[in-house]
């Protein structure tokens, strides 16, 4: 999926993990987690487009790295917080992070268009201002509950890493989730990878309410809930709609008479309602295209 949905699933799990104990800083460090499995495009400028095609969404999307990475992570924050440099750590944290936020968005709308090393010096020039901000007026971020325990850092990493792999597995482009015992990428392929109005914007919505109240307050809870809720029901709703669109497809190769070999089936971008199918034998691909308030064939 897109940045902007893995940070607010990230956000959400953090909530859910360590909400009650520290409040807004779990919805932070969950979307940071969040954000760290895609921090394998760093490598980009030093690849091919293929290879870092390959590349991306393997090691770091596997569920060998949400174990080993949510120890590793978890521990790490577990003893920042105990540090004497914790301020200038965590501000430095958050400046990269909040700076990454509007460079994706950009490079998602401009995509190659962008030269790879400008956009990395655009991401740190940003980092450079806030956190010279953050520095100043924000010392927040470095309170934090001593209740919270390495094994609840560890879990909330590992969650939020896990979610992370998995809701890229139900789009069309696989995540390696079986690495290094296997480079098969699994792909359920029932959504596309932005998914604005039916899943990110509900998200959001429901964790930015939850973060408004007080940590202690129950309704805090409820809206998390509510928001995972929402979209783990459009989630599912994806794989049914796809099972009925595929048989669309099938049905209509079978009326023209047209035998495949193999045949995929995703949706277009930013909705789950208009879908292409491409269809190929030893001979030749079919192309088509089907909306769920198509009247005809």
């Amino acid at each position: 999926m897109d940045s902007v949905s893995q940070i607010v699933l990230g956000a959400a799990v953090g909530e859910a993990v360590l909400g009650k104990k520290i409040g807004n800083k779990a919805i932070f460090w969950g979307a940071v987690g969040g954000t760290i499995p895609d921090l394998d495009v760093i490598t980009k400028p030093i690849m091919s487009e293929i290879q870092s095609l390959v590349f991306h969404r393997g090691a770091s999307h596997s569920f060998v790295f949400a174990i080993l990475g949510g120890l590793a992570f978890g521990w790490c924050i577990h003893r920042l917080y105990k540090s004497a440099y914790s301020g200038q750590i965590l501000n430095g944290v958050l400046a990269l992070f909040l700076s990454c936020i509007p460079v994706s968005i950009i490079y998602f709308i401009f995509g190659n268009d962008w030269n790879q090393y400008a956009v990395t010096l655009v991401a740190l020039v940003l980092a450079a201002i806030i956190f010279a901000f953050l520095s100043k007026r924000s010392r927040d971020l470095v309170r934090v509950d001593s209740t919270a325990t390495l094994r609840e850092w560890q879990w909330l990493f590992f969650l939020a890493f896990g979610t992370h792999s998995l809701l890229d597995t139900m789009t069309m482009y696989g995540t390696q989730l079986f690495w290094p015992f296997s480079d098969y990428r699994a792909a359920i392929a029932s959504i596309s990878v932005a998914d604005p109005l039916g899943y990110t914007i509900p998200f959001i919505i429901c964790l930015i309410v939850a973060s408004r109240y007080n940590k202690s307050n129950p309704k805090r809870r409820f809206w998390n809930y509510l928001g995972i809720g929402i979209s783990c029901t459009y989630l599912m709703f994806t794989v049914w709609n796809k099972q009925r669109v595929t048989q669309v497809f099938e049905q209509q190769l079978s009326e023209q008479g047209l035998e495949y070999d193999r045949m995929v089936v995703g949706p277009a971008i930013f909705n789950n309602f208009l879908w292409s199918a491409a269809a190929e034998n030893k001979e030749a691909y079919y192309m088509g295209q089907y909306s769920v308030f198509d009247v005809s064939p």
